[in-house]
């Protein structure tokens, strides 16, 4: 099975498998032979396997650059990511987090206990590139060298980017890069540790996906960044309540030493970094928002000002039908089509009233062209028959002709009238 279900549940005991034998602390493990040199009758390894927070906590150092090795105490968010490793419905898990919360060190600590208390079973680390893959299984390393004896299952392999312990289980540190050896890797969790960085991160989904359907977990974990790619993309699938993952998002001030004695934000922390930074940087490194390319034309805090003054929610859903205002009788409109392309793209229909030029009614959708090409021709005959502009690209062409086949008559021809001339254009054709 994919992981340990039935740590931090004080209400319910796990299954019998024994990939899953985590117990309420104070119960006897479903095991006792000797793993390695773990003593598994110890009381504290007892409740080690049991509470991966009191084992955390209680024997999991971190280095200190200046302080050297210190005990690794959590904090609220902390203890809440724990937990929600735990939880069912986040299998697949999405953070995007701000700056230096420690999530990285977080969860190389909950792998160790993974790996510790759990037989075969495996971690694959995904990280940006070779360097700093293997500063993240050095803290792996850091924090296995200093349990103590009785917790200390023997290692059977150890490298720079591999520990493989006596029980069968193993952490690997993989590069993203071509032939990292990730497809085929059967393992119990996968990290993505700053995912959004990661070149070729779909590709690096794709390959890992079939054993995620078979029960695996993964974390992708990031600071955002422009919004491009895969990390982006899937951050946006939840937003549109189309997608598996689950988001956790991490703002600056959810450190409690960015918040003021009553636990609010600190805000003149947050102020320096605007100073010391530029504000789009510091938005996106500490805020948890993709916000905007670093090449935007647009300053940020204008289209921030758009979104607060002319972006409301809307009055109803219908599935991927976002609907802002119902058709009103005698009111003109346009149907815009933008078909995808394949890839990341999505299909978008957009509804506005002419001549006010208001948003009424949005699709967006990532189903394939030919299930698409029902979606337009209902869309404009409920907002009054409204024209239908259609992109006839490579496949628009195919939404074009769809339309014509549902006998609708209203689709915009580009080349007619003063457009024509203006244009140059000698040959009418529907779409634009």
């Amino acid at each position: 099975m994919g992981r340990t279900k039935g740590a931090l549940n004080k209400n319910k005991r796990t299954t019998t498998q024994t990939s899953r034998t985590a117990k309420r602390v104070g119960t006897t493990p479903t095991y006792t032979t000797q793993l390695g040199e773990a003593d598994t009758s110890h009381p504290e390894y007892i409740k080690c396997q049991a509470d991966p927070i009191y084992f955390i906590e209680k024997y999991v150092k971190i280095p200190h650059v200046i302080k050297g090795s210190l005990p690794f105490i959590l904090y609220p968010f902390q203890i809440d990511l724990v937990k929600k490793f735990f939880d069912p419905d986040y299998l697949l898990h999405q953070i995007v987090k701000s700056r230096q919360l420690g999530v990285s060190t977080l969860y190389s600590a909950i792998s160790l206990w993974l790996i510790t208390f759990f037989p075969t079973k495996t971690v694959a680390v995904v990280a940006t590139d070779r360097s700093t893959a293997q500063e993240l299984h050095e803290k792996l390393l850091f924090a296995y060298d200093n349990l103590p004896p009785f917790l200390m299952v023997k290692w059977a392999n150890r490298t720079t980017t591999v520990l493989k312990l006596k029980n069968g289980s193993r952490i690997k540190a993989y590069a993203s890069r071509k032939n990292s050896g990730i497809r085929g890797i059967a393992a119990s969790v996968f990290i993505m540790d700053e995912a959004h960085f990661i070149v070729g991160a779909n590709k690096i989904f794709s390959q890992i996906e079939p054993t995620l359907n078979t029960g695996g977990q993964l974390i992708a974990l990031s600071s955002p960044a422009e919004p491009v790619g895969w990390f982006y993309e899937t951050y946006t699938n939840i937003l549109a309540e189309d997608s598996e993952f689950k988001l956790t998002q991490l703002p600056w001030y959810v450190h409690p030493e960015r918040q003021l004695p009553d636990g609010s934000p600190d805000w003149e922390w947050r102020k320096k970094k605007d100073r010391t930074m530029d504000k789009r940087e510091a938005s996106q490194e500490y805020d948890a928002e993709f916000g905007f390319s670093l090449d935007s034309y647009f300053d940020p805090d204008f289209i921030k000002r758009i979104e607060s003054n002319m972006v409301r929610e809307p009055i109803r859903k219908e599935g991927h039908l976002w609907i802002w205002e119902e058709p009103q009788p005698d009111q003109s409109y346009i149907v815009s089509v933008d078909c995808a392309e394949g890839g990341n793209d999505k299909n978008v229909v957009q509804v506005i009233s002419v001549p006010q030029m208001v948003q009424v009614a949005e699709y967006v959708s990532k189903i394939h062209y030919e299930e698409f090409g029902w979606i337009p021709v209902p869309i404009a005959r409920r907002y009054n028959s409204a024209l239908l502009v259609i992109e006839a690209n490579a496949v628009g062409t195919a939404i074009v002709q769809r339309s014509k086949d549902l006998s609708y008559h209203n689709i915009y021809i580009r080349g007619q009238g003063k457009e024509g001339k203006i244009l140059g254009i000698t040959k009418k054709d529907f779409g634009w």
